[in-house]
């Protein structure tokens, strides 16, 4: 068809429009086919490691060995496996050792070998966070191990060392596997797989509590997979790559039809006379739309190729990357050619059909209407109609009116601008928000740095300059969704303080169970309230009438007297079960089943940010290029319409900076609007994914603070800026001669 000869100079003629919307194309099916594809890779890669090294449904740490595990077995129908656990603490670094297991939480080796008696295994992100490498010598004590290969564990498939903690720090903490003989005192953890997938497990694990308990097994910890954070995490990164994969791509290539639209129905107003003469000379509706569909199905067949292409090479890094936070065997690297393929079809569909309803709006005019331009002819709206503008010079009534005269474009530039605003917000309202937590006194309430936790209660009085303290852990219901932990403390403890909104001191009493502000918040309790909950360990209930709220973002605690509390748990008076202090104490370590400090969310926030920065500027780069391109493509179309006018202004000796000022500067107003509206939005989705968080019991708050809004304000201009300078240059491009198509229209 002789008129597809003319798309390959349109385009060249109007590269900066053209290059522009092919980024964006490019961006969406990159973003869907690398999302889906690591979604995909991690979730069956998590399903295998899961299912072939069989993670646990459960497991308990107690302080007696139990011997009669065969029996277990047979009795409640599930696989049980022993491991011995022992934490080697040295230089502010621990390392947790296990023994290997052949039944449940088997060992999944990543690089290199099981470890025999003499020789070590470490997790891949300790390793590499120390310097050690596959045949070095790790000394444990007195004692020196060869490295044989690093290894990772179902129930640490994310590296956690304790409860409370929401960041793995692989500098301070690591896993490894010893073998028996090489472990000494030891504790003992269980864990559990029920062969039945179909039962609660929760109800299924209550006969097995009961018949432990009868036969004096003391259980110290009780974790149900789906609460533990160190499995939990892994299926929350795929769900959460699931839905960027729809949202993220969707997002912008919704953007980029509408800009396709908008180009393709200006050029076809522009056309109209000569569409009117080749409707005359006997060509069809139909040939004249497949030429116009040509630009969008090239568009978006070159981006979505090139798109997917980048993102099936990218696809490997990134996955690469996500392995160093979850040290997981790697079965299988798909590179499904559907992602490919459906990312294609549907950047294609979406923009043909777009582009199909904007041509067709124009198309189904009569030839004569065509050839008269009446589409043309600019109908004044009632807002142009409406608006007084006498006491305005020249200059400021053509620049008014220039944007009134097309709403849905100003509608359009102002949402798009807002779209760039909340990809620039998202970045720094995550950093504003972690920067806040950092900043924030987290130990608000506890102010010692060592807890040291004891094999049994006792009622002995803690050595001096430490105090007894006892803490269970209880969930709202039976879901064991909702967790938090009841601390008995002293009454003149001077390492727990607790404080009211208005800093007024809180005292613990015997009638008092004082809730921090974070719970209140989260499950919307208030002073007088009744709370009801269950003993994980035994699955008791008990209720409580709230009596105070402190402020406090410390996590989710309720605090009472230690008499109250052994009272409430039915134990004798002075028993405790964790001594504290501010400075190490010695304690005799057949007493002693493990030390803690608290969890540091500033160091762990801190950590965050930094492989969080990168990110960070990634999303700020990538919307500034968006905002770029909406401010450009917008106003290009408005110059291309007012060629003649521009013309006949430079005729008329108007200055470049003059008529810039009339063209351009009219749509500042409607950038700012953008940028006012999409800062709040950011908030908004940020906000939400926060919540999500608190579902992690990982506590932050949304926040952004004026210094990022005005440097993302900024930036927002800077891209208002640069599509002005490079219009400015489109618009000492037209030429004089313009001027006469006036006369001749």
């Amino acid at each position: 068809m002789k008129l597809n000869k003319s798309i390959l100079r349109v385009m060249k003629e109007n590269m900066g429009k053209y290059l522009g919307m092919l980024y964006m194309l490019m961006l969406s099916v990159l973003l869907f086919v690398l999302l889906n594809l690591i979604a995909q890779n991690l979730r069956y890669n998590k399903d295998e490691y899961v299912t072939k090294n069989v993670q646990e449904d459960l497991e308990f740490y107690t302080l007696n060995k139990i011997d009669d595990i065969s029996k277990i077995e047979d009795k409640f129908n599930l696989k049980m496996d022993e491991t011995l656990v022992k934490d080697y603490k040295y230089n502010g670094k621990t390392l947790r050792l296990f023994t290997p297991n052949d039944k449940v939480n088997i060992t999944a080796v990543l690089e290199g070998s099981m470890p025999k008696v003499g020789e070590i295994a470490l997790d891949p992100q300790f390793a590499k966070a120390n310097k050690l490498s596959i045949g070095d010598n790790y000394k444990i004590g007195d004692s020196s191990y060869k490295i044989s290969g690093f290894i990772g564990i179902p129930n640490y498939a994310y590296i956690l060392e304790k409860e409370g903690d929401i960041i793995n720090n692989p500098k301070k903490f690591g896993i490894g596997i010893l073998n028996e003989e090489d472990i000494k005192d030891a504790t003992y953890l269980y864990s559990v797989k029920y062969k039945d997938k179909n039962k609660n497990v929760y109800d299924m694990s209550k006969p097995l509590k009961s018949y432990l308990s009868e036969n004096g097994v003391n259980i110290i910890d009780w974790v149900y997979a789906k609460n533990n954070l160190k499995i939990s995490v892994l299926d929350i990164e795929v769900m959460a790559i699931s839905t960027y994969s729809i949202i993220l791509p969707t997002v912008i290539l919704l953007i980029t039809v509408v800009l396709i639209s908008i180009v393709l129905g200006r050029m076809i107003k522009n056309d109209m006379a000569g569409i009117g003469t080749l409707y005359a000379l006997g060509y069809r509706k139909k040939e004249i739309m497949r030429h116009y569909l040509n630009y969008p199905i090239i568009l978006s067949l070159t981006g979505g190729v090139v798109g997917g292409i980048i993102g099936l090479i990218v696809q490997k890094y990134i996955f690469d990357l996500f392995l160093t936070f979850f040290p997981i065997p790697v079965e299988k690297l798909s590179y499904s050619p559907m992602y490919f393929i459906l990312g294609i079809v549907l950047c294609v569909l979406f923009t043909v059909v777009g582009s199909y309803i904007s041509i067709n709006k124009i198309l189904k005019a009569s030839p004569v209407s065509l050839m008269k331009n009446e589409f043309k002819t600019k109908k004044v709206n009632i807002i142009e109609r409406k608006i007084n503008l006498k006491g305005f010079k020249f200059k400021t009534k053509f620049a008014i009116r220039e944007q009134l005269r097309s709403i849905p474009r100003l509608a359009f530039l102002v949402i798009g601008v807002s779209i760039a605003t909340v990809f620039l917000m998202y970045g720094f309202i995550a950093k504003c928000s972690m920067d806040y937590a950092i900043n924030q006194d987290n130990n608000d309430v506890f102010s010692y740095n060592y807890e040291y936790i004891l094999k049994q209660p006792t009622t002995d009085k803690p050595p001096k300059g430490s105090e007894e303290i006892s803490g269970i852990r209880f969930a709202i219901d039976s879901t064991l969704k909702d967790k938090f932990e009841l601390m008995g403390v002293s009454e003149s403890s001077d390492m727990v303080s607790l404080k009211n909104k208005d800093g007024s001191k809180i005292s613990i009493d015997d009638d008092k169970f004082i809730i921090t502000s974070k719970m209140a918040k989260e499950y919307k309790l208030d002073v007088g309230d009744k709370l009801s909950f269950i003993n994980i360990m035994d699955d008791k209930r008990y209720s409580i009438t709230i009596t105070d709220i402190a402020k406090s973002s410390a996590g989710d605690y309720v605090f009472t007297s230690l008499d109250n509390f052994n009272k409430m748990m039915g134990l004798k008076k002075g028993e405790h079960s964790a001594i504290i202090s501010k400075s190490p104490i010695k304690i005799d370590k057949d007493l002693l089943y493990m030390t803690n400090t608290p969890s540091n969310m500033k160091d762990m926030l801190a950590d965050y940010m930094d492989l969080m920065e990168t990110f960070i500027y990634a999303i700020a780069v990538v919307a500034f290029i968006i905002g770029i391109i909406i401010v450009y493509i917008i106003a290009s179309i408005s110059i291309d319409e007012n060629k003649n006018h521009i013309a006949l202004m430079k005729v008329f000796g108007y200055k470049k900076k003059e008529i810039n000022s009339m063209m351009l500067n009219g749509s500042r107003i409607y950038v700012v609007i953008g940028y006012i509206i999409g800062v709040p939005i950011g908030y908004f989705i940020i906000d939400l994914i926060f919540k999500i968080f608190a579902e992690l019991d990982i506590a932050l708050e949304a926040k952004i603070t004026l210094p990022y809004i005005l440097i993302g304000f900024v930036i927002i201009a800077l891209t208002f800026e640069i599509s002005k300078a490079i219009c400015s240059r489109k618009i000492e491009k037209i030429a004089l001669s313009e001027a006469l198509k006036t006369q001749k229209e």
